[in-house]
């Protein structure tokens, strides 16, 4: 927990200094102490506290005052310490950037913080949490990119998160992105997070857009109107970013109390109603000290569910009730319509009023070509009925047969590194047992893993590429359609494609879907979506059996994988949405952001952070398997097979030690499949990782071999494992049991044991299945 840099005035000790900041509450008590000159940048000190604790003397300016706690809570207070010249490095201001989606909130966050970024989750969730120190500032803020959200008003859990995290962490600053080109969109959680009376800041970003539809705003009038600063700003590139980095810092610097404060000031009407009501919030004072009351009066206006199950238990609730009943009834007395429709309205009408105060578009000649004209016209292209799916395969396949072409040079690289590794440390770690570790566990596990990493690099850039240009969500327009018969909502093709990245991120995406039975469907079906973890068995089959890793006969198989996983998906969420959850799913509402051209920064980014994810896993997860797969190999140790042994021996060695024993015990479940034990014993070795199949198999098939000959030498020349044979484990490896973390985000995410143990189970029967058919029917083919 972080230590906030304001803090309430009754936590103040004698001899203690600040400046004012906030006045909490509502109703007398705040208007009695602005009267007598408690305002914001009042400097303001402790003198004593009386013998029974209550009350306390303060100095304001040249008067001393006698309050009693309970009117100290509502004085926020920067502590002296905190003051530049004065902050603790261990006490950083803490920034929230929050924005709709596709404005460029992240691209945004980018820019002000650079490298400096770490990656964790959400309190209390597995939603990933980005945080940030803003960079060439004497601030050491830490920033948060809170996730992309449309309102306040919680409709998904990345709303709940975000609107969780500003009540509760009481921020020091919110930076506010918002698209330039949409502003009547935009201002309406620019609204809302004004009416939270944190201090904020509006980044107008995509100002060149902006310019090339023909769009000026006066960014001072509008300034103004708000009672916020303004920073117009491009985050795809430098313009405007030192100038929102300098607004940032002087938001802590200076401190004065001709501040402008936040303005959102509605019709005469809705102003009396959220008096009334926030007044009577004020009453109680531990729920007015922690939450704005106006804000609690908007959002019971607006009849949100969460601010009603809130104050529903309190005391309060009894008086303020029918004061709520009464107002909604006024509200529909004056207004046709209800008044969360009313606070929209009001809203709209504020907005509409502070752009044709501050914005001019002009009148664009048809011959111009802007942001609309380029989208529809290659919507028009990739849209197109007959064409827009062809397209998006052919996308597909282009993405695979980058990562096989342009990834088999460094990987072979990769491949000879090892291999020289290998023979070095063959030729000095002079202890058998030593070198057995290393060479056969270690080098052989891990290193059939990092081979492929150039593969997950071109693979996750492709797929960022596609997701920041706009293209993603095309597909989901192009395909809800065909997802709408078979029972799906068309965002739930969403999550699908993320699985092709990670199912725990696909996994968590889900929460977008409000309706549960589109969720857990969806939740079911993206394991069969092939994650970039099984991604290097696909590489290591198809490159050895069918084609070179140049060649476009591996790509095409391995695509082939991954729309056969598609394709299954689609047919068992059809089966469990008419047998488990039939009923009506969400309204197909989804915003078609205009094709942008994502900067090389952001991209390489992404995926250089999917690596670095993927050598921590190789470093962590994959190496203690690989050294545990080691183990097993080894023991029992039998002295009297030590030595120089041939193969024979060596077969014998293996099939003897715990590892043998364990694999010979389930090959009769498998050998229908056409594996052995070793393949079985690689496959349960992948629930913890799907990357470690590779490492195990690279440790088992080096177990026993003198010569440091990389995995796809060794799987090329045995005569026991064919082209089928890899189909089959490839389809096998497509189908069964997810990862561990996979499976406890899932239990997480579904919140029932039941739902868990349906996907272990279908997972499990239907790989075993479906495997079944394809290695037989390939020998009746004669494959």
């Amino acid at each position: 927990m972080r230590i906030k840099m304001n803090r309430k005035l009754s936590t103040f000790k004698p001899s203690e200094k600040g400046i004012v900041t906030r006045i909490l509450g509502t109703g007398e008590a705040r208007r009695r102490l602005m009267d007598v000159g408690v305002n914001r940048g009042c400097p303001v000190e402790v003198i004593r506290v009386a013998p029974m604790g209550d009350p306390i003397e303060i100095s304001i300016g040249t008067m001393r005052l006698s309050l009693r706690r309970s009117e100290a809570e509502l004085i926020v207070v920067a502590p002296e310490k905190n003051l530049p010249g004065h902050r603790k490095a261990d006490a950083p201001p803490v920034i929230a950037l929050a924005g709709n989606p596709n404005c460029g909130k992240t691209a945004t966050f980018n820019q002000l913080c650079g490298a400096n970024q770490r990656v964790g989750n959400w309190p209390g969730v597995t939603v990933e949490r980005v945080e940030g120190t803003l960079t060439n500032s004497s601030l050491n803020a830490r920033i948060i990119d809170l996730p992309g959200i449309y309102s306040l008003t919680p409709y998904s859990e990345d709303e709940m998160i975000s609107r969780r995290f500003l009540l509760g962490e009481n921020p020091d600053l919110i930076v506010n992105v918002v698209d330039s080109t949409n502003l009547e969109r935009s201002l309406c959680l620019t609204l809302q997070l004004m009416e939270l009376e944190i201090p904020m800041i509006l980044a107008m970003n995509l100002q060149d857009e902006a310019e090339k539809e023909g769009i000026t705003i006066d960014f001072n009038g509008l300034s103004k109107l708000l009672g916020i600063p303004v920073i117009p700003c491009v985050a795809t590139g430098p313009r405007g970013i030192e100038n929102l980095r300098r607004a940032i810092d002087r938001n802590f610097s200076e401190v004065s109390t001709d501040k402008p404060g936040c303005k959102v000031i509605y019709s005469r009407n809705l102003e009396r109603i959220l008096t009334e009501i926030s007044e009577m919030m004020g009453r109680d004072q531990e729920i007015s000290h922690k939450i704005n009351p106006r804000w609690l009066a908007v959002k019971l206006l607006e009849g949100d569910d969460h601010v009603f199950r809130l104050l529903h238990e309190r005391t309060i609730w009894l008086t303020l009730e029918p004061v709520i009943h009464r107002a909604q009834n006024e509200v529909m007395g004056f207004y046709d319509g209800e008044s969360e429709t009313y606070v929209a309205d009001e809203r709209l009408s504020f907005i509409r009023g502070c752009i044709r105060e501050c914005v001019k578009t002009r009148k664009r000649h048809p011959s111009d070509t802007g942001r609309y004209s380029t989208s529809d016209a290659l919507d028009n292209f990739l849209l197109h009925r007959f064409v827009g799916l062809p397209i998006f395969i052919a996308v597909l396949a282009t993405v695979f047969g980058l990562t096989f072409t342009i990834g088999q040079f460094p990987s072979h690289w990769l491949e000879l590194f090892f291999e020289w590794l290998k023979t070095l440390a063959s030729l000095h770690i002079s202890s058998p047992m030593a070198q057995s570790v290393v060479v056969d566990g270690v080098l052989s596990g891990v290193g059939g893993v990092v081979v492929f990493l150039p593969n997950i690099l071109i693979l996750f850039i492709c797929l960022s590429f596609l997701e920041d240009c706009g293209y993603m969500s095309r597909i989901t327009f192009l395909l809800d359609s065909f997802m709408h018969r078979i029972g799906l909502h068309g965002r739930s093709f969403l999550p699908m494609i993320m699985g092709f990245g990670c199912s725990v991120p696909a996994l968590l995406s889900c929460r977008t879907l409000k309706n549960r039975g589109d969720r857990l469907t969806t939740m079911l079906v993206i394991p069969l979506m092939s994650c970039g973890a099984r991604f290097p068995v696909y590489i290591l089959l198809a490159s050895i059996f069918f084609g070179t890793m140049s060649g476009w006969k591996a790509a095409a198989l391995t695509m082939g994988v991954y729309l056969f996983g598609v394709l299954l998906a689609l047919i068992m969420a059809f089966i469990f949405k008419k047998s488990l959850f039939s009923g009506l799913s969400e309204p197909f509402v989804m915003e078609l952001p205009p094709y942008r051209f994502p900067t090389l920064r952001s991209v390489l980014m992404t995926g250089l952070h999917s690596c670095v994810m993927y050598l921590k896993k190789a470093g962590t997860v994959i190496l203690g398997a690989a050294i545990v797969m080691w183990f097993l190999l080894n023991f029992p140790n039998q002295p009297h097979l030590n030595g120089e042994m041939s193969p024979e021996i060596a077969q014998n060695r293996i099939e003897s030690s715990y590892a043998g024993m364990l694999g010979k015990f389930m090959e009769p479940a498998i050998r229908p499949l056409g594996f052995d034990w070793r393949i079985g014993l690689s496959l349960i070795s992948g629930l913890a990782a799907k990357e470690v199949v590779v490492s195990t198999m690279g440790v088992i098939y080096a177990s026993g071999s003198d010569s440091p000959e990389s995995l796809r030498e060794t799987l090329a020349r045995r005569k026991d494992f064919t082209p089928l044979t890899a189909l089959t484990m490839m389809i096998f490896v497509l189908i069964y049991i997810p990862c561990l973390s996979t499976v406890a985000v899932f239990h997480r995410e579904a919140g029932q044991f039941r739902w868990t143990a349906l996907l272990l189970t279908y997972t499990t029967l239907l790989a075993w299945i479906i495997s079944f058919g394809c290695y037989r029917t390939g020998l009746l083919l004669g494959m």
